[in-house]
């Protein structure tokens, strides 16, 4: 109980802030809406549906592009864990991509496709595909470095963790 009271706190303190903030004029309230004009706003998008057709698009984009991510990104990582020419080029590039965050992506897609469909599908196809083409790449991997006998502890202990 204790702890609901303090999260309820938290967020109405956070909440007063944002009115302060939005009173104080420094900002345009086109930047900085007032607490209740988003809240209203929300409400009104419910009730006329609105909202509801926005996160259903946005649904639809989301389980398109993980799906052509998966479809391009498991195939790349099988094929990466198949061969170690294709690790040292493939794979490093994925791994290099696959830790930007997807957010980086949209300049590329508003420049190569508009706001678009198109422009959120790269996003989503981009933030997917590298994760996925690096999933299948531990396993094979993992089990062609076992057939090599270590040479000393520590090389057993880097294969056990991945870095041999």
């Amino acid at each position: 109980m204790r702890r609901a009271i303090v999260v309820v706190c938290f967020f109405a303190v956070l909440i007063a802030l944002w009115q302060a903030a939005t009173m104080s004029g420094r900002w345009s309230p086109v930047l900085l809406p007032p607490p209740l004009a988003v809240g209203d706003y929300i409400w009104e998008s419910l009730r006329d549906g609105t909202l509801i057709d926005a996160a259903l698009v946005t649904l639809r984009r989301l389980f398109i592009g993980y799906a052509i991510g998966i479809a391009i990104g498991l195939p790349l990582g099988l094929a990466v864990s198949t061969s170690q020419y294709l690790e040292d080029t493939i794979g490093s590039l994925a791994l290099g991509l696959q830790t930007l965050p997807s957010v980086c992506w949209v300049p590329l897609a508003l420049l190569w496709f508009g706001q678009t469909d198109g422009a959120m599908l790269f996003v989503v196809v981009m933030g997917t595909v590298w994760w996925w083409s690096l999933r299948p790449t531990p396993a094979p991997a993992a089990s062609r470095r076992s057939t090599r006998a270590p040479r000393a502890p520590w090389d057993r202990r880097a294969s056990t963790s991945g870095f041999a």
